[in-house]
């Protein structure tokens, strides 16, 4: 999770993204960006959980509404307007690149489910949650989590979905290529 949110953070800087067939680091500015960013989560995390706890509800409320902005920008961006015109776009999903499967809503869903049966089903939040005063505390972080993958999942999605009109995408589709991961700057601009 780190890395991904260094690649969030590179973009004011125009840190060259990754792309998915990269093995070891692409440039020394993602690398440097993942420390930093890794130290944060590291020192807020040494001073214990209520320290996480003050954090986690000063950034929660900021994370949920920069997710339904974003996703709202993006169905703006794509001319929809009522649940039957989103459904329509992404229902069925559109063709697939040569090859690969198709990817339909209910994909993003289950794919949203996996992220975090993985956190819950597995108890890495245990490690978080130890420090908790009750047990009633995991259903706070049960319910975050839930709420913010999906809502990040589904906004990520309509985000590419706008990437993909664009005329850097279309040189990458034109070429028989899929466009990078991280749409850059050109998102952000809009």
């Amino acid at each position: 999770m780190i890395t991904v949110s260094a690649t969030a953070v590179g973009v004011p800087f125009n840190m060259e993204m990754p792309k998915l067939t990269d093995t070891m680091p692409n440039s020394s500015t993602f690398v440097l960006i993942v420390l930093i960013t890794g130290a944060i989560i590291a020192i807020v995390a040494a001073k214990g959980y209520n320290a996480v706890a003050k954090v986690a509800n000063w950034m929660s409320p900021f994370i949920v509404l920069a997710f339904l902005a974003a996703g709202i920008v993006a169905l703006r961006q794509l001319g929809v307007s009522s649940f039957s015109e989103f459904w329509n776009i992404w229902g069925d999903g559109s063709e697939p690149f040569p090859g690969q499967i198709k990817y339909t809503f209910w994909h993003v869903v289950i794919w949203s489910w996996f992220c975090n049966a993985a956190m819950h089903i597995g108890m890495s939040d245990l490690s978080v949650l130890r420090y908790a005063n009750n047990a009633k505390v995991g259903w706070t972080t049960a319910a975050g989590m839930y709420v913010g993958h999906y809502m990040a999942w589904i906004a990520a999605a309509l985000l590419y979905a706008v990437y993909l009109k664009t005329p850097e995408a279309q040189t990458f589709l034109s070429n028989g290529a899929a466009p990078p991961v991280a749409p850059g700057r050109w998102l952000i601009m809009q």
